[in-house]
């Protein structure tokens, strides 16, 4: 799939246009854009999903979730765009985690709410445990990221990441299509997709373990470097 993907007509033309300056500023421009509009999207869907009654909103609800399905699309598209160009730069490394985690809790975040309004109690309380360990082990990347960074190593995106943010996606795209079947009025059905998330849920937790222990062997290799 990536090779595919890599193979595409626009980056033939941005390796050729690499020293035209905008071509050079979008990757950093789209993780600034994914970082400051992770929290307002999210809290967007949430309230079309809350106020959501028999049809009307349904645009809103619509309009949200393609909302955060660009941002979090916009994640692998603004690393490969800095490589592809040659255009990777210190911020850019620095700050495209933070816009990673801060999409993912920002969105998670919110469906926790939406899954309180719409959901049986034991179902959602499932389901907002599941994605609190999910964001703990977020978390914990997170952390072994930066110690990383403080011994002078430039961790590359590893196959679990990218796995794990993926899940990620699916896991919104699924609960949310639950909770707005529930909004809706067919329960039954979407309750089933719901429940159907916790094991995606589990599949993501997989991935960020996973992930964690490769960055721990990175930084257990340098330490003994």
């Amino acid at each position: 799939m990536d090779r595919l993907f890599l193979k595409l007509p626009i980056w033939e033309w941005l390796r050729k246009n690499h020293h035209r300056l905008w071509v050079r500023q979008v990757p950093n421009a789209l993780t600034v854009l994914r970082l400051i509009l992770a929290w307002p999207v999210s809290n967007q869907l949430y309230h079309s999903l809350a106020s959501y009654n028999h049809g009307s909103g349904a645009m809103d609800v619509v309009v949200g979730i393609s909302a955060v399905m660009v941002l979090f699309i916009s994640d692998g598209f603004d690393g490969t765009w800095a490589h592809q160009v040659g255009c990777v730069s210190g911020f850019g490394k620095l700050v495209d985690p933070i816009a990673d985690k801060v999409l993912v809790g920002s969105v998670l975040g919110n469906l926790c709410w939406a899954a309180f309004d719409l959901l049986p109690g034991s179902l959602a309380w499932a389901v907002v445990r599941m994605i609190g360990v999910l964001l703990i082990l977020e978390v914990t990347l997170s952390i072994i990221a930066i110690l990383e960074k403080a011994k002078h190593r430039n961790p590359k995106a590893e196959k679990w990441g990218k796995r794990k943010l993926a899940t990620e996606g699916g896991v919104v795209f699924a609960l949310v299509a639950g909770l707005w079947m529930v909004a809706a009025g067919v329960r039954t059905p979407g309750l089933l997709v719901v429940t159907g998330t916790l094991a995606a849920l589990v599949a993501a937790m997989y991935l960020a373990i996973r992930s964690i222990w490769t960055h721990l062997a990175n930084l257990a290799g340098h330490r003994s470097s």
